[in-house]
């Protein structure tokens, strides 16, 4: 893509620092602008483009946003920083239609309309799509195989990578934690004499290992983390500052389910490998679009005065709270694959703790923090999906209860057998009655349950195989479904 010397070279034998100089010094390459032409706006654009490969500078506008390679990661860079080639041409001169020399006249409305027409120039549609599996880190670029091999490579621009984790990798360390780590402290504290103690940092360190090395959607299924802890002083809140703290902060955003649903929240989560928030937000969860951010389907963003833009999510989104909300118009099957819960159930005792433990784990262990995030990422390609917990699946299946109890009964099996058979029909009436004492066994407040006509029109809309609902003459019939619990 670029003219002059190859970043590579520059980095082996002039170093890094040099090399991540080189765009600003590129900026006071060119004494004299080029020739004009005719002066307009798209020719501006153009010359800049012409200028930054010149200089070296490797380029491209994608997802929005201009990336300059640094020699480590493409960086995004923003107006300011390509200004200096855009206020060159300020006072050029060019002929007119007359013949007459004029000057070009750099102002705000003509620097947002190169801005816009430089995006064309440098577009390059799909162009982190590529990205290699792996983690830029200042030992090189540790890449991932299908087999769960690590292997430090030189970095390369082909490696598609945006982001620079600020440590060491040290294979000595095999992601093992030591005992009188902060690391160590830290996982103690929060699941000490758990049952499930071993499965839960097993977990965490996958989590870890999910945001480090962009794992978020590449996963068969890919799934939203929610830290649950129902009790103050859990740990959970010192675990999600880890988790973010080996990570650079262009890497990371905090947008709850809820915000996923305005374009200008949604857009913010282009280009990162972490999505953490504190909370799931008061609003109810948008299910299409949260199904959507947390696969890696394609969606869309627009960012305030700019236009709108498509990019595939690939942040792995880990969400912390006390209270589990409701879905809105209840929960299905689609939304229910991709979450899953870790639960903090100890209370931490005061004499235990140690005042932001998870911000100093990341500014003193970040050597031990990213070997530990290698190991959680290795287990996650080798065994394909997070470690399961028990706790975190009865966690689950409760939420699913009162989020969406009409799904809840018609996938109980102690309740309900689809069969998909024509002759296995009930009125909704029937349907109805049954679903009221299955309800009331399962604990359900009055207000908790739908009435019947909600209770037909979510059984519809749920779209389960082997169940057909059809309106008739005498009523709406439920084909394809055995009633377990009889109505009283």
């Amino acid at each position: 893509m670029a003219d002059g010397p190859d970043a590579n070279k520059v980095l082996q034998i002039q170093g890094e620092a040099e090399l991540r100089q080189r765009f600003d010094r590129a900026t006071t390459g060119l004494q004299t602008p080029r020739t004009l032409t005719h002066g307009s706006d798209q020719e501006i654009a153009e010359c800049v483009a012409v200028d930054l490969r010149a200089a070296s500078v490797e380029i491209v506008h994608a997802e929005g946003a201009f990336y300059a390679w640094q020699g480590t990661h493409w960086a995004e860079q923003t107006p300011e920083q390509l200004h200096p080639f855009i206020r060159k041409y300020d006072g050029a001169a060019y002929r007119d239609t007359n013949n007459r020399v004029r000057k070009f006249s750099l102002n705000k409305t003509r620097h947002i309309s190169i801005l816009y027409l430089l995006r064309h120039e440098l577009e390059a549609p799909g162009f982190f799509d590529t990205q290699a599996v792996g983690l830029a880190c200042r030992s090189g670029f540790l890449a991932l195989d299908e087999a769960g091999r690590l292997c430090c490579l030189p970095h390369s621009p082909e490696q598609k990578t945006r982001h620079l984790v600020d440590a060491d990798w040290r294979p000595e360390l095999d992601g093992k934690v030591p005992k009188g780590s902060l690391l160590n402290t830290l996982l103690t504290g929060c699941f000490q004499g758990d049952p499930e103690e071993v499965e839960k940092r097993i977990l965490f360190g996958e989590l870890v290992g999910a945001a480090a090395f962009g794992l978020g959607t590449r996963l068969t299924e890919p799934k939203a983390v929610i830290l649950l802890g129902e009790s103050a002083g859990n740990g959970k809140s010192q675990m999600m500052k880890a988790i973010g703290g080996l990570l650079p902060a262009s890497s990371v955003s905090a947008i709850t389910p809820a915000e996923m649903a305005r374009d200008q929240r949604r857009a913010q989560l282009a280009g990162k490998i972490l999505n953490a928030a504190d909370e799931l937000g008061p609003a109810a969860i948008r299910s299409d679009t949260f199904k959507a951010v947390i696969t890696g389907d394609t969606v869309s963003g627009k960012t305030v005065y700019k236009v709108p833009v498509e990019f595939r999510p690939n942040a792995l989104h880990v969400f912390s709270t006390n209270v589990l909300p409701p879905f809105h118009e209840g929960m299905d099957r689609g939304v229910r694959r991709r979450l899953q819960i870790l639960t903090f159930d100890r209370t931490i005792p005061a004499a235990e703790r140690i005042a932001e433990i998870g911000d100093k784990i990341a500014a003193s262990e970040r050597d031990l923090l990213l070997a530990f995030a290698a190991a959680g990422a290795q287990r996650l390609i080798l065994h394909g999906g997070f470690t399961q917990t028990r706790s975190g699946q009865e966690k689950l299946a409760s939420w699913v209860l009162l989020s969406d109890a009409v799904a809840a009964f018609f996938t109980d099996a102690d309740a309900v057998l689809l069969t998909g058979a024509d002759q296995d029909r009930v009125t909704s009436k029937a349907a109805y009655r049954s679903f009221q004492v299955w309800a009331k066994r399962e604990g359900l407040m009055p207000a908790q349950i739908p009435t019947h006509t909600q209770f037909t029109m979510r059984a519809k809309a749920l779209e389960l195989q082997g169940l057909t609902v059809r309106r008739h003459a005498k009523g709406t019939m439920f084909k394809g479904v055995q009633l377990l619990v009889t109505g009283q």
